[in-house]
């Protein structure tokens, strides 16, 4: 794991973020005396993973990223006795870098919110999931939409069908004035006090260093947000969550029905 670690994430490709009240010169030592080590260690020599350490991030998607050719509904039976069925729908989504990142955020806070679309369709008017929820994950080269239910095995069909439907509304209809002003609340509310954290701040300095973005972004993200329009959200929508290009995975108990 060591060597596998190495040689795919060199440590020159490396950015550290170190936020809250420290002594550079100590840190920085420390830090050199945990490189030097990791350096020397003969664990980390070993394994053959041929010339993967040479890899460098080339910002083309296209050309480092694989989708699956095949779209259609995967279906993993587990090997142990479940409780519950677990349904998985992704969606390639988009790099940290594009420009549709807050129309994005504020489309997963209108599906994925305890008072979203999908917690309200699927929970509260039918009780049909014990929990629901959607995310967004953008990193350097690319990014996925994830929904993911949890339900009863003989429910899994009618679930699949409703959050399908729900996003075809979504593509159809876009968002109410009031899902966008709940949303974008709800967003700044959680960036100020993610600025308030370290763990946060460091996170976004590492983020930003290596995609090459700049640290006023962060700040500016609020005021990013508030000039989201409906029809900004419904594009990324219509662009993003086509139920026909989603990868589903849906894990259960083998002698699960549904």
């Amino acid at each position: 794991v060591r060597a596998a670690w190495l040689a795919q994430h060199p440590l020159e490709d490396g950015v550290l973020a170190i936020a809250g009240d420290i002594s550079p010169r100590e840190a920085i030592d420390t830090i050199a005396a945990l490189v030097r080590r990791v350096e020397t260690d003969p664990v980390a020599a070993g394994g053959d993973l041929g010339d993967q350490s040479t890899r460098r991030w080339s910002g083309d998607a296209a050309n480092t990223l694989r989708w699956p050719a095949s779209t259609r509904s995967q279906v993993v039976r587990s090997a142990t006795v479940q409780q519950q069925a677990h349904l998985r729908m992704l969606f390639r989504g988009v790099p940290v870098h594009d420009a549709r990142v807050p129309a994005l955020r504020i489309l997963m806070a209108v599906l994925g919110d305890q008072s979203g679309r999908l917690f309200a369709a699927l929970r509260e008017d039918e009780g049909l999931v014990y929990s629901v929820g959607a995310k967004s994950v953008e990193a350097l080269e690319g990014g996925y939409l994830a929904i993911a239910a949890s339900t009863r095995h003989d429910r899994v069909a009618k679930v699949r069908r409703k959050i399908r439907q729900v996003l075809i509304d979504l593509r159809e209809e876009g968002i109410r004035p009031e899902e966008l002003r709940r949303a974008t609340r709800t967003l700044v509310s959680e960036h100020e006090r993610g600025r308030q954290r370290r763990m946060r701040l460091s996170i976004e300095l590492a983020m930003r260093a290596v995609s090459n973005r700049p640290w006023a972004e962060f700040g500016q993200f609020p005021r990013t947000l508030r000039t989201v329009t409906r029809q900004d959200v419904q594009e990324v929508a219509r662009a993003l969550l086509d139920p026909a290009s989603a990868v589903e995975v849906c894990s259960r108990n083998p002698k699960g029905s549904g």
